[in-house]
């Protein structure tokens, strides 16, 4: 009898952890189905939309520039546009007008083809071509009518040359001086005080040296201290406190499960002694409000795509498990919608493209919060 009754109480015990398990994962992912299939795409939030902007399928390069409702929370529609079909682009924003700058196209063919088009309408104002053609580039506003371009591929070489697009004259514009270094694969970061943090992008020895580009006097000067590890593919976050965190990336030797701090105030950049829970490249960090930085998927060191989430929170300094996507994702985007939600969009798995995005809920800080 007390046999029977320990196996329908641990039968019972088991039903509610699944009932709860259950309950939890839907809470916290929603799925959605996309009507193309796309990663190495672009995603800019204007008010309650995301506007999700050409990228490759697994064989082409697209076009069009699907839309998603944070309010509805569905994806709207999707819009054919009339500009050349590229990937590994790049997308900035002014006001209610987009800049979508270069790009991959078949053949290995970098892009001078840039567009300006107005939101929400989607409609193309102008076309202005970039003075080198350039995919895996940084696209950066620095004023209210300025975008910086930096780097990337020209098709045969990583590129040091800055160009900057004026909005009111539709036009680019060389810079004086180029970057120091050739960089593609990197990242640019606007730091509190505008100045842009520029880091990353090859191998070399040397390129482990960040710049910062000065928009005031259109220059760019070498930080002090090199990254402890040379890395492209990476994330860099400003956070809440002024600092920025740069995460994971491909090393010399692979995939990076390090991360490292920059200080602007003496333009130190410091090695984490706690290393992320994976290795990853590819991967997305997103901020949220109340400073904590979410990293998502990316490739990882085993060579698999990762469908792993992990947190980084600045007050301990280190790195939290968090969950598991729907799918293993890299090259997809992801963009806070407020309420503690991200939304995900497209990315590659192993062997394909998705056409799917899922939404995830990371929830409030712990109030005893810790790493372990």
């Amino acid at each position: 009898m007390k046999i029977k009754l320990f196996k329908k109480s641990l039968i019972s015990i088991l039903l509610i952890f699944f009932a709860i398990s259950c309950e939890n994962y839907s809470k916290n992912t929603i799925l959605y189905k996309n009507q193309v299939p796309r990663h190495g795409h672009t995603q800019i939030r204007k008010n309650n939309k995301i506007f999700i902007i050409a990228g490759l399928t697994k064989k082409l390069p697209l076009n069009s520039i699907e839309i998603f409702n944070i309010e509805k929370n569905i994806f709207e529609n999707i819009v054919s546009t009339q500009f050349l079909k590229r990937g590994w682009h790049r997308t900035s924003r002014l006001q209610n007008k987009l800049l979508i700058s270069g790009g991959w196209s078949n053949g290995n063919l970098a892009l001078s083809e840039s567009v300006i088009i107005q939101l929400p309408s989607l409609e193309i104002k102008s076309r202005s071509d970039l003075n080198i053609g350039r995919y895996d580039h940084t696209s950066t506003p620095i004023s209210e009518s300025e975008i910086l371009i930096t780097g990337g591929n020209d098709g045969k070489r990583a590129l040091r040359s800055i160009e900057i697009f004026n909005m009111k004259k539709s036009k680019f514009i060389v810079a004086k001086q180029p970057m120091y270094l050739n960089r593609q694969q990197h990242t640019a970061t606007v730091l509190k005080n505008k100045n842009i943090l520029i880091l990353g992008g090859t191998l070399e020895n040397k390129t482990s040296y960040a710049e910062i580009y000065q928009p005031e006097n259109h220059i760019t000067k070498l930080v002090k201290t090199p990254l402890n590890n040379p890395r492209s593919r990476h994330t860099s976050t400003l956070l809440n406190n002024g600092k920025v965190l740069i995460t994971g990336g491909l090393g010399k030797k692979g995939t990076l499960n390090t991360a490292e701090i920059f200080n602007p105030k003496d333009e130190k950049i410091t090695l984490l002694e706690k290393k992320m829970t994976e290795s990853r490249q590819q991967h997305t960090a997103t901020s949220l409000p109340d400073g904590r930085v979410v990293i998502i998927g990316g490739w990882g060191g085993q060579g698999k795509t990762l469908d792993s989430i992990e947190i980084f929170d600045p007050t301990l300094d280190c790195f939290k498990k968090f969950g598991f996507l729907s799918y293993p994702r890299r090259f997809h985007r992801s963009t806070f919608i407020g309420k503690n939600k991200i939304l995900i969009v497209g990315g590659a798995s192993d062997d394909d493209v998705h056409s799917n995005s899922e939404t995830i809920y990371i929830g409030k800080r712990e109030e005893k919060n810790s790493c372990n």
